[in-house]
């Protein structure tokens, strides 16, 4: 003997919306962000961005090429220029504490070029190396020591 149950469309009235509605909060909660937003960096459209450095959610710093050096302070709505040759190329930060960090990349001449700063990227000084060449990647473990690799 076989028994048949009728479903009762109030339950299966509700069983539907409660799908419906648990994919819709799941739809919601895997693509919290639709779209991005363009930020203006100062710099011509399609500059090249190497690398990038926050400290926090508001500052932080971009590198790139054509002298591409910025920093933000409010989240990246707006980036201030850090003054210097337009044909330099920067490639990458080592950041040793919340002040002192480096950048490496090429002088507008074509030689290696460190960048140091101690005050969290306001102000750069230049260690330029006297072989042509382009500083890839940098990493310092404290003030005194770092490596940095690239070609010549």
């Amino acid at each position: 003997m076989q028994v048949y149950i009728k479903p009762n469309n109030s339950i299966m009235k509700k069983l539907f919306l409660v799908l419906v509605i648990t994919l819709l909060a799941i739809n919601g909660s895997l693509f919290p962000q639709s779209t991005w937003i363009l930020q203006p960096t100062g710099y011509p459209l399609g500059s090249n961005i190497q690398d990038a450095y926050f400290f926090n959610s508001q500052t932080g710093l971009i590198c790139g090429g054509g002298g591409l050096l910025a920093r933000t302070t409010n989240g990246g709505l707006n980036w201030l220029k850090i003054a210097n040759n337009k044909y330099n190329l920067y490639y990458r930060f080592s950041f040793f504490n919340d002040n002192t960090g480096w950048v490496s990349g090429r002088d507008y001449s074509g030689f290696e070029l460190i960048k140091k700063t101690t005050d969290s990227g306001i102000t750069w000084d230049s260690l330029v190396f006297s072989a042509n060449g382009l500083m890839y990647d940098i990493i310092f473990l404290d003030n005194n020591t770092g490596y940095a690799a690239g070609i010549y």
